[in-house]
């Protein structure tokens, strides 16, 4: 848990998943929000999390400011602070506690004064936010806790030295400490409770000592300068306010100070601790029992103990302990210490680890996949983790050529008619955009997409304005984009991709520039990555999946990824191809191969990469298998058999997408065509070829077990269902 971030310049080539700190409130609890600076694309992309910390894509926001790469969430978790390295002004939102999405507040790009703001710290109070600038120098701010706003302590901004890189503010709220890369040094200055003015320390700045044995082989950086030292980057202070610990990126070592905690001086405890090559961030776990470095050099978590008299460090069995992501930098955990999240720039990723708080030993858990150039990322700890809950649910009724929107029972999955809503001729599939403001169906019959508005309140169904929409011939297919902009219609007849604009309000739909996206194969279902990255379509005529990459964050062009591998070709017809919710793995179906392959997401292409070339796809006994889902959590995933009226079963192995069977296929009564299952996870529903209702079944969210439910009777044959979701 910590109250300040930094900022390290790379490369550009480098640029990736840099930062995620976890911020508490004033309770322990877990992790439920999690935010992503993306500065190729000016975006801040949004998660929920579940209560094992697990990453799921919830939309994103355009910033309108070159690169954004610095965040910081305010102690009371209300507001979180952007700014840009490269413009001096930063954006402020608000965060919805419900659904964490964010809005810019009133009082937003605020000036800091500053060149090339790099690192944020709060006081403990939320009081007072400081920011170092990469330029040299510290601004001071007060905050308002309701707005959010921010306005300048007196004579801000404070001098330090130079190439300031990272602040901390002592958790007594009494000093504040600032690394200066380039004149091996450390900064430090007592706070003014009142006004939040600092006052420079009469002994500061501090040496951050002798260059490590590793200074003469260090591979030098393009900002490293000869002659320069150690070169102190990240800056952390012990749970107890007792030490300080920075990183020395030339010398790959870990500098130790223990804080004179009545005058804030720092005194240098024996030599600096060896780490390897390139270290960046060094975070000391709540507890104060260990503290953790990451090299960027190594992709390793070095983690040590702690002497609690005098601050050394001391290796903990087993370390380095690998993140198997490349370029690891920041390192944050959830209040107790019992999760660490590890953002690796090079591969655009967070490496999950539960921590033995009894031994300090890491064990890998998981990935949180983020957007390309993703460089700053924060979590929000509360008391309870998201719940996804059902809220309506839209039913194809194709004999009327009628949408037909419900409200769901989240307790026993039943649903009661809300209302109707006429549709063009022969509707055959259903989407609704993830704020749940608005609804789309594909009619094949009429080569058109119809637009409904959903009241918030009743779930009433309202067409809109100019509704239906032309696209191409025979749209099977629909899909809107994780934040609820772009809408995309695959069209068999035609053979081609329409994409729209959705209007934000209305709902209205314009043509995109360069749509339709011709696929001159024969397509037959279209997926979006839950990142909003990348576009799957899987064809019939000769066994292959093209995979779209998006042009821009805010454009809704793509173009296919031919210089990567598109279209890849398997032996028989890809007969589904579904992405898990995290976003880390694609799921292909081949009936009449009686296999199922699973494969990893590239995280900058979007491309197929095999998990393990030597494993071999998930045999099947039967060739009916039409649909595959995955479970919301990701842990489980259900393959539909149409011929053999059945439901496989399977786990996903979290790590690395290896499926096993969790229980024997479930038996399904009718002629099954399709299967849908709600946000929470607790149902599935199966609508037949020759039933008027839906079968119901029970999921547990444990085991991923199936269970009979009922049947749901309606007045007519369902084509096709999609369930909205809300937070709790």
């Amino acid at each position: 848990m910590r109250v300040s971030i930094c900022r390290k310049r790379l490369p550009f080539y480098l640029l990736g998943s840099l930062f995620l700190v976890v911020v508490a409130g004033s309770q322990a609890g877990v992790p439920r929000f999690a935010y992503v600076a993306n500065p190729y694309d000016y975006t801040i992309s949004k998660y929920y999390l579940d209560e094992d910390g697990r990453m799921f894509p919830n939309g994103m926001v355009y910033t309108k400011d070159k690169f954004p790469s610095t965040l910081i969430i305010h102690p009371n978790g209300k507001f979180i602070y952007s700014a840009s390295r490269t413009v001096d002004t930063a954006p402020i939102y608000r965060i919805d506690p419900k659904t964490g999405w964010l809005s810019e507040t009133p009082g937003s790009h605020f000036d800091t004064r500053l060149r090339s703001p790099f690192s944020y710290g709060f006081h403990p109070s939320g009081k007072f936010l400081y920011v170092a600038g990469r330029g040299g120098g510290i601004a001071g701010f007060h905050v308002d806790p309701e707005t959010g706003d921010l306005g300048y302590v007196p004579a801000s901004p404070f001098k330090s030295g130079e190439r300031t890189r990272c602040l901390t503010v002592h958790p007594s709220g009494k000093f504040v400490y600032a690394s200066n890369a380039y004149t091996n040094d450390i900064s430090a200055y007592r706070i003014d409770q009142e006004t939040g003015t600092l006052t420079q320390l009469p002994n500061s700045p501090f040496p951050a000592g002798e260059a490590g044995p590793f200074d003469d082989t260090y591979k030098k950086m393009p900002d490293v300068i000869d002659n320069k030292g150690g070169m102190p980057y990240y800056i952390a202070s012990h749970p107890s306010g007792k030490f300080v610990y920075v990183t020395n990126s030339a010398s790959a070592s870990i500098s130790i100070f223990k804080v004179n905690e009545t005058t804030g001086d720092l005194t240098l405890v024996g030599l600096p601790k060896e780490t390897g090559l390139s270290p960046y961030a060094v975070a000391a776990h709540p507890s104060g029992k260990y503290v953790l470095a990451s090299t960027w050099g190594g992709n390793d978590i070095y983690v040590y103990t702690v002497n609690q008299q005098t601050g050394e460090l001391e290796h903990v069995e087993g370390s380095p302990f690998g993140t198997l992501g490349m370029k690891p930098l920041d390192i944050n955990f959830n209040s107790d210490g019992t999760l660490v999240f590890v953002a690796n720039i090079g591969s655009n990723n967070v490496s999950i680890f539960e921590m033995d708080v009894s031994t300090g030993k890491l064990r890998l858990k998981d990935f949180g996949m983020t957007r390309a150039g993703a460089i700053d990322a924060e979590v929000v700890t509360v008391e309870k983790p998201v719940n996804l809950v059902p809220n309506y649910a839209f039913v194809i009724d194709d004999s009327s050529e009628s949408l037909v929107s419900y409200r769901v029972n989240s307790e026993t999955g039943d649903i009661t008619e809300i209302s109707r809503a006429r549709t063009g001729k022969q509707p055959v599939a259903v989407a609704q955009d993830p704020l749940n403001r608005f609804v789309f169906v594909a009619n094949a019959g009429s080569n058109s997409v119809s637009a409904f508005a959903v009241n918030a309140t009743t779930g009433k169904l309202t067409e809109v304005e100019g509704s239906p929409y032309s696209v191409g011939e025979k749209p099977v297919s629909l899909r809107v984009d994780a934040n609820g902009w772009y809408l995309y219609s695959l069209n068999q007849g035609s053979q081609d991709i329409s994409v729209f604009l959705i209007h934000v309000t209305k709902g209205q739909l314009a043509e995109a520039q360069g749509s339709p996206l011709p696929i001159n194969k024969q397509p037959m279902h279209l997926m979006t990555d839950p990142t909003s990255r990348f576009v799957y379509v899987n064809n019939r005529d000769d066994n292959s999946i093209n995979v779209y990459r998006f042009r821009q964050a805010i454009t809704p062009s793509i173009f296919e990824i031919t210089d990567y591998g598109s279209p890849f070709i398997f032996d028989t017809v890809p007969s589904d191809v579904e992405i898990d919710p995290t976003g880390r793995f694609v799921l292909v179906l081949q009936g009449e191969a009686k296999q199922i392959s699973m494969f990893f997401v590239h995280v900058s292409t979007g491309a197929l990469v095999p998990i393990d070339k030597n494993l071999q796809p998930y045999e099947i006994n039967t060739e009916g298998v039409s649909k595959a889902l995955f479970h919301p959590s990701g842990k489980y995933a259900y393959v539909l058999d149409n011929k053999g009226k059945k439901i496989l079963q399977l786990k996903v192995e979290r790590l690395y997408g290896i499926l096993s069977e969790l229980d024997k296929p479930l038996t399904l009564e009718g002629m099954p065509s399709s299967f849908t299952i709600d946000p929470s996870g607790r149902f599935l529903y199966v609508t037949n070829q020759n039933e008027k209702g839906l079968r119901k079944y029970r999921i547990d969210n444990s085991t991923g077990k199936l269970t009979d439910a009922g049947q749901i009777k309606l007045t007519y044959i369902p084509a096709a269902m999609a369930i909205s979701r809300d937070f709790q």
